[in-house]
């Protein structure tokens, strides 16, 4: 079995690389805080991968001998003459850069491989690419190192750079115009989508990239970014009005040149848009979108009180959403007895039954598709629809009061809930297992097992904030499905 030593691995890449590579060999994972003993078991590992900033490469290094059976794999985002450090300890080398960092799920990857420098040919060096592949990693080559560094100066220290112009503009433009400067959080709520992404793009470089990483991107990248920028901000002030249109001109033509997809572009740069409102004027209640809607007193009528089954019990997103339902449509709740009958297949039995008079189900989710067991139920069955809705969905990871993020071992959840937030789950706590139920585990369920205790300490679940407050239990965190959009559409059925 291969054994493979991670250098860097509590860092938020390291935990991600030691979860990616656990099923190719024996994960050593090696910190500052780990004993001589680990580090001399790492320097013995089959391959060495560095998740380091490239200054620590150098000591790291110095005076180490290996053979060339050995490779030391490094994924700096700027190299500068990394390769020349490694070969001089006499080992094979791989030279790789996710370029998207740990967050981002890995069929949704892009990583380079730096084609000169690095020993294609090794056999563990084909066998990571391999690997990379089949785990759904787009893999790319740089021509050389230099190659790479003049294209990551040009994409991100190009941004770390617009955080200080944005700044610097904007404080010369007020005082030139004697108004006083405005915050961010007033520029957000005048910023078309466009403008938004800009200000998006400047909180989340400051937030996503170390300190660290932000200096060696802008100061210290080979030739120097920073004397590039200010050498192209001495002609930018010596340009007059009639250059600038021409430049104008020039721009609207080397884009149709591109041939960028720009009607996905704006889509999507719109939706992000909308996301970021919606963080913005977030409302405490979720929204609910009527799509159709039977005559009220067919539904409800007022002589006698109605039994309502719900897929879930209490506390469940069919609950949540039934009760929202009632509020925007002025339904009084002291005329309905709800029964909680967790299942699709036991409210559609229930309603067949005559044991209760209507029924609420859940049918399809914007980001996990059709509920097939609701599907299969309403076939069988003649039902009447008398409402169909949807409303937004809030996926919580929630656990046991007593337990912490790192005591957590499985996630175990309602097959949907799951499917909502796979991404999620396999970007951010990729160690932690996840164990898909079936439709009887209902998600406020699940936390009542928890609760309870017949579901042990260790295990987290996916529910909704409500469910939370009504079985006391810890938020580790929100917002978990994928789709910023989530939502999962109703059926009110009798």
């Amino acid at each position: 079995m291969l054994k493979i030593s991670i250098i860097g691995a509590k860092g938020e890449m390291g935990k991600f690389l030691c979860s990616l590579f656990s099923c190719l060999g024996e994960i050593i994972p090696i910190d500052k805080g780990s004993s001589k003993k680990e580090w001399e078991k790492a320097w013995i590992a089959d391959i060495i991968l560095m998740s380091v900033p490239r200054d620590v490469i150098d000591n790291l290094l110095q005076r180490k001998k290996f053979k060339k059976e050995k490779l030391i794999v490094e994924i700096c985002s700027i190299k500068r003459g990394v390769s020349k450090i490694i070969k001089k300890t006499g080992a094979s080398f791989l030279s790789l850069h996710p370029l998207h960092g740990p967050y981002v799920a890995l069929e949704g990857q892009r990583w380079v491989v730096i084609k000169k420098e690095s020993d294609l040919s090794h056999p563990l060096a084909k066998k990571i690419i391999s690997f990379l592949k089949k785990k759904g990693i787009k893999i790319f080559f740089a021509p050389s190192e230099k190659h790479h560094d003049f294209i990551i100066g040009m994409v991100l220290s190009l941004l770390e750079m617009l955080t200080i112009v944005l700044e610097k503009f904007i404080f010369e433009h007020s005082k030139r115009t004697q108004i006083e400067k405005p915050s961010l959080k007033e520029l957000s709520f005048w910023l078309p989508p466009g403008g938004n992404l800009l200000l998006s793009a400047y909180t989340h470089i400051i937030k996503s990239t170390p300190l660290w990483l932000r200096k060696d991107l802008l100061l210290k990248s080979r030739p120097d970014f920073f004397s590039s920028a200010k050498k192209t901000f001495e002609k930018l002030s010596k340009l007059d009005q009639k250059e600038v249109e021409k430049n104008f001109e020039k721009q609207e033509k080397l884009v149709d040149k591109a041939g960028i997809n720009y009607p996905r572009m704006k889509f999507w740069i719109e939706r992000w848009f909308e996301e970021t409102t919606k963080i913005l004027f977030k409302k405490e209640k979720p929204k609910i979108e009527i799509e159709f809607l039977e005559d009220f007193k067919k539904i409800f009528p007022q002589k006698r009180k109605i039994k309502v089954g719900i897929h879930g019990i209490e506390g469940c997103f069919s609950h949540e959403s039934f009760l929202r339902f009632c509020e925007e449509q002025k339904i009084s709740l002291s005329k309905i007895e709800l029964k909680f009958l967790v299942s699709a297949k036991k409210v559609i039995s229930a309603i067949k039954k005559g044991l209760i008079d209507r029924g609420v189900v859940a049918v399809y989710n914007s980001g996990s598709g059709m509920y097939r067991p609701t599907l299969e139920f309403l076939g069988k069955e003649k039902i009447k629809i008398f409402a169909i809705y949807s409303m937004s969905i809030n996926q919580c990871l929630l656990c046991h009061k007593s337990m912490s993020l790192k005591k957590i071992k499985k996630i175990f959840a309602h097959p949907q809930a799951s499917k909502q937030c796979r991404r999620t789950l396999e970007v951010r706590f990729p160690q932690i297992k996840l164990i898909y139920g079936s439709d009887d585990d209902d998600t406020a369920l699940c936390a009542k097992r928890i609760a309870e205790g017949s579901l042990s300490k260790d295990t987290a679940t996916l529910a909704s904030e409500t469910a939370a407050k009504i079985y006391n239990l810890k938020i580790l965190a929100k917002n978990m499905e994928h789709d910023p959009f989530n939502k999962t559409t109703f059926l009110l059925v009798r």
